[in-house]
């Protein structure tokens, strides 16, 4: 739950998934330690199945904090998480794994951390740290466009990338397409003023949160856009990326 005048989570529903009910333990004491230190408020929904947690998301029930475990039988995390994107774009994803060689694969799924399970104690409350700044800092920060004599107020969220074209400037957005601006890319970019905005060329930067794909000359955004990217800027972005979810 927000409070959308300070742009703080009051409430936060957290929903968590292992098949291990001795794992769905630890991470229900490691839960209720960090809210008591942190004197927030929590709703927490735990399943062993991963089939049932499918079904209260078919039924629209989601949360904003997910914790999976990766490796269950018939569903595992990256399945959860595949549907979990279909029903929000902004939930934050934590998986837990025991093979940190998995994390690769959670790219398509932006996800905000991969943890070790050996390390759960130690990790979890830093992760959990992290996504509720994510999750504040997604519903405070807007910005007003003023396009045909419309106004639209843009969470930052909602931009998925912004280009140059023939001298004008575009940004791209999840609910109101493609809305034209009135500034360079630059000084839009300035405007911002956010870490999850980053150049991939001179005449383009993309919202990092949109990445679902890194390739070894272009990304993929989460619509299922792919943009060139020069060499140097690739470098640069796989760096923060694997940086940003420890990988």
């Amino acid at each position: 739950m927000i409070n959308y005048e300070k742009g703080e989570i009051r409430l936060t529903d957290i929903c968590v998934c292992d098949d291990s009910k001795y794992d769905i333990n630890r991470l229900t004491e490691c839960l209720r330690s960090f809210f008591s230190l942190s004197k927030k408020e929590y709703n927490l929904f735990s399943y062993l199945n991963p089939e049932a947690l499918l079904i209260d998301l078919q039924e629209g029930r989601t949360a904003d904090i997910y914790i999976l475990d990766v490796s269950m039988p018939k569903v595992n995390g990256f399945l959860l998480a595949e549907k979990i994107r279909e029903y929000s774009d902004e939930a934050c994803i934590i998986f837990l794994t025991s093979h940190s060689e998995q994390a690769s694969k959670g790219y398509k799924f932006k996800a905000h951390r991969f943890i070790d399970k050996i390390n759960l104690e130690s990790d979890l409350p830093e992760a959990l740290s992290s996504a509720i700044e994510e999750l504040e800092n997604n519903n405070n920060r807007f910005v007003a466009l003023r396009s045909s004599g419309e106004i639209y107020r843009v969470p930052y969220n909602h931009i998925i990338y912004v280009f140059m074209q023939n001298r004008k400037l575009h940004i791209v957005t999840k609910k109101y397409g493609t809305i034209d601006g009135t500034e360079g890319i630059n000084s839009f970019f300035n405007k911002l003023s956010d870490g999850r905005f980053e150049f991939i060329d001179r005449g383009c930067f993309i919202n990092c949160d949109c990445i679902s794909k890194i390739g070894n000359n272009c990304i993929v955004l989460s619509d299922g856009t792919e943009l060139q990217t020069s060499r140097r800027s690739l470098q640069k972005l796989k760096s923060k990326i694997m940086e940003q979810w420890r990988v």
